[in-house]
């Protein structure tokens, strides 16, 4: 391998002084400016993290969604206590949050005998009179939220 003649790196060498770059970076300093910039920036973030937990949207009330033969026959909130006629073959009540179905003039009587539903889910079919009880928030049942999909 040839070695490269010494001059060449001296001159390199001279122009770097000349122009006065040694080769490293200048110092800098940290100004107030810089300072009240830090200050706007860490502001900025913490708003950025606190607005959205103040902002958010309230989770809408549960209502108790019932459905006849694959149509919509009523939606009724959990916080009311009611019991509800349902095409003169069942009946529902709503009492404390929790739904039962408490008549219906199948043979079988199975959707009397389930557990209640409650806020957190669920549903109660009675298959011979095609009837559903199902809990949904009523942004749901309006229409809004998650589709048939995400669910």
């Amino acid at each position: 391998m040839k070695r490269m003649p010494k001059h060449i790196f001296r001159k390199a060498d001279q122009e770097l002084r000349i122009s006065g770059d040694k080769g490293t970076m200048p110092e800098t300093q940290v100004r107030k400016a810089d300072y009240i910039l830090i200050a706007l920036l860490a502001v900025l973030s913490v708003c950025l993290l606190i607005i959205p937990s103040v902002t958010s949207v309230k989770p809408d009330s549960p209502a108790l969604l019932i459905q006849v033969n694959g149509k919509e026959y009523g939606e009724y909130p959990l916080a009311a206590d009611r019991e509800i006629k349902i095409n003169d073959t069942n009946t529902c009540q709503i009492s404390d949050g929790n739904v039962t179905m408490t008549y219906a003039d199948c043979p079988d009587q199975i959707c009397v005998h389930e557990r209640a539903i409650d806020e957190n889910g669920g549903n109660i079919v009675c298959l011979p009179n095609k009837v559903v009880l199902s809990i949904v928030n009523q942004k749901e049942a309006e229409g809004g939220g998650l589709d048939g999909v995400s669910r």
